[in-house]
C-alpha cells in the first residue's frame, strides 16, 4: 500500500509540473496568443506588398531551387511547425548567396508548401542563432516559379531573368526601405 500511494504522489506531482509548465513555459496557451498577436499585428503594420519594404525587411532575394527537405521541428518562440529544406541559389536579387543554404518555412501561415524540385523566388530573413534562412508571408516572401524538375540551372536563370516578379525586385532593391 505505501508503495501504491508514493507512486500515485509522484505520479501527481510529475503531471503537476507538466501542467504548469504548459501553463507558463515558451509554449504556452497565453504565449501562443502573444505571439499569434505579434505575427498579425507586424503582418498588418509591414506591407509586404511594397518590394522596397519587403526588401528592406529581409537580408537576401533570390532564385533557388528546393533540393530536398531537411527535417520538420518546432523553433523556440514559434506557434506551430516549420520545415527546414536545402535550396540551392540560382540567382541573386539582393545579397550573395551561394551554393546551397537552409530555409526555414513556418507552416503555420504557409497556404503553399515548399516542394522539392520546384523553383521559387525567396525574399528572406538570416538568423545566426538557428544558421537559418526564414520565409512567411505568401506571395511576397516566396512564389513558385517553375516546378519542371528538368530545367537546368541555366535554363532556371534565364526563366528567373525574364520573370515579371524577379524584375519587379530588381526594380524595388536601389530604393529599398530600411
Amino acid at each position: 500500500i505505501l508503495s501504491i500511494v508514493v507512486i500515485s504522489v509522484l505520479g501527481g506531482a510529475v503531471f503537476g509540473i507538466q501542467q504548469y509548465n504548459r501553463k507558463t513555459g515558451p509554449y504556452s496557451k497565453e504565449n501562443e496568443i502573444s505571439n499569434r498577436a505579434s505575427i498579425s499585428t507586424e503582418s498588418r503594420t509591414i506591407d509586404y506588398a511594397d518590394d522596397r519594404i519587403l526588401l528592406g525587411h529581409t537580408h537576401n532575394a533570390f532564385v533557388g531551387r528546393v533540393v530536398r527537405k531537411i527535417g520538420e521541428r518546432r523553433l523556440p518562440g514559434s506557434i506551430g511547425p516549420s520545415s527546414q529544406y536545402e535550396i540551392e541559389v540560382i540567382l541573386n536579387v539582393k545579397g550573395n548567396l551561394r551554393g546551397s543554404i537552409t530555409v526555414n518555412q513556418f507552416e503555420i501561415h504557409a497556404p503553399l508548401l515548399l516542394q522539392v524540385g520546384s523553383t521559387y523566388v525567396f525574399a528572406v530573413r538570416y538568423y545566426k542563432e538557428e544558421n537559418l534562412y526564414h520565409f512567411v508571408y505568401y506571395p511576397y516572401q516566396y512564389q513558385l516559379l517553375a516546378d519542371d524538375l528538368m530545367l537546368t540551372n541555366n535554363q532556371l536563370k534565364a526563366l528567373a531573368e525574364s520573370n515579371d516578379r524577379v524584375k519587379a525586385l530588381q526594380a524595388a532593391y536601389p530604393n529599398e526601405m530600411l
